[in-house]
């Protein structure tokens, strides 16, 4: 809240596009906070209840979204917040919405996380191959047995390789400290495979 609050303040001060879109990414985030949580559970964004989602935030977000001349990491990642959080029922052609704007996020800021993102996305999409090719490189780039990695791994390959899935599944719950995060994996993960 102290970051949104600072980034308020400067926007107020200098009406930057950058800062609006910051401001968009935090609004749409927070909006989200009271559907993360239910009965002491952690709720997936697919599951949250959208009726929870704090209306004037998100409003709030989506009036801060503005285009930049040129193109930052701001306002693409503003675009994928407000992509996943205007659509009710996503369908492929959301998917490579979501793709693609990932492609034009990762021509300015490149990371092992917003390719992660990515390959989620090409897996939803129906383009699993080039998921997986990706993460092989993407492995390269983060820490052994990394958290998020293996999370993101284990759904894309949930259809072709449960085995697989179930491992990095495991692995993952293992290593969290969380129990909230521990019991989310343990009910909603596990029970697939």
């Amino acid at each position: 809240m102290e970051t949104f609050s600072l980034a308020k303040l400067l926007f107020k001060s200098f009406n930057f596009d950058t800062t609006s879109n910051l401001l968009a990414i935090f609004s749409l985030h927070t909006a989200r906070i009271p559907a993360k949580i239910e009965k002491g559970k952690l709720i997936s964004f697919f599951n949250q209840k959208r009726e929870k989602w704090n209306q004037e935030l998100f409003q709030l977000g989506l009036q801060f979204l503005k285009k930049p001349k040129s193109t930052n990491k701001f306002y693409i990642e503003a675009l994928i917040v407000a992509k996943y959080m205007t659509v009710d029922n996503f369908t492929e052609n959301d998917w490579n919405d979501i793709v693609n704007l990932y492609e034009i996020l990762q021509q300015v800021s490149s990371s092992p996380i917003v390719k992660l993102n990515y390959c989620y996305g090409l897996s939803k999409a129906g383009k699993t191959e080039l998921a997986l090719k990706i993460l092989f490189e993407v492995e390269k780039e983060l820490p052994n047995e990394h958290t998020y990695f293996n999370l993101v791994k284990a759904k894309i390959v949930r259809e072709t390789n449960p085995i697989e899935s179930s491992s990095l599944i495991k692995a993952s719950i293992n290593k969290l400290n969380q129990k909230i995060r521990k019991e989310y994996l343990l009910e909603n993960e596990l029970i697939h495979l």
